[in-house]
């Protein structure tokens, strides 16, 4: 889990922002930087989604998300049936459910968001994909539950559109006086650099998730 407060903090230490805090331009304005954050994290997350696995039971060939436990899935990247009522499946009979064994035209479900529709009822083994989302706890402070100080890749791709969005802010501000020129273009062009490279590793992690958004 990571705060807001501490991806704010980071991206200050990053881009040695931190030497300019008083200035209004990155004064830090919570709502704003929620939507900044949930804009990345919606990128992020069509690479690099949340993956839970649990099971369902399955009746009248079809099963609503909309009041699950864990929420309604983007995607589902798997749905295998375990067993209905005469019997469980086993072996090969049980692979033909796996979406990565079946080619999409014969594959016995089909999911529309909320809804998964199958041709078989009873109780599936499923992996669904969630988007990483900002949460409030009591106090009204916001984190993300599903990203920790250790997903460099968020980070990085945070910080490179961090870097654009000050660069399209200022070119040159006075601190305490003193005059202290920002080259706008090369601080856009450096955050593009960093996004860039961020996206093509991504790219390469995410290719499964991404043939499924």
């Amino acid at each position: 889990m990571i705060t807001l407060d501490e991806l704010w903090q980071y991206l200050l230490e990053e881009t040695g922002q931190s030497l300019f805090e008083g200035l209004p331009e990155i004064t830090y304005d919570q709502e704003k930087f929620k939507r900044f954050v949930q804009s990345v994290l919606s990128v992020y997350s069509k690479y690099c989604p949340v993956e839970r696995s649990f099971n369902i039971t399955v009746t009248g060939l079809r099963y609503d998300f909309t009041n699950h436990e864990h929420g309604v899935p983007e995607w589902l990247s798997k749905v295998m049936l375990v067993s209905y009522p005469w019997g469980v499946i086993t072996g090969e009979r049980r692979s033909l459910f796996d979406f990565k064994l079946t080619i999409p035209p014969l594959r016995p479900w089909i999911y529309r968001k909320p809804v998964l529709y199958v041709s078989v009822n009873g109780v599936y083994d499923v992996i669904a994909l969630y988007n990483h989302e900002i949460q409030e706890d009591d106090s009204g402070n916001y984190y993300i539950e599903t990203i920790n100080h250790d997903d460099d890749l968020f980070l990085k791709l945070l910080t490179g559109r961090f870097l654009q969005r000050i660069g399209r802010a200022r070119r040159a501000f006075t601190l305490n006086e003193l005059p202290i020129t920002s080259d706008a273009a090369e601080i856009i062009a450096e955050g593009k650099e960093m996004e860039t490279e961020v996206l093509e590793a991504l790219g390469e992690l995410g290719k499964w998730y991404v043939a499924l958004s």
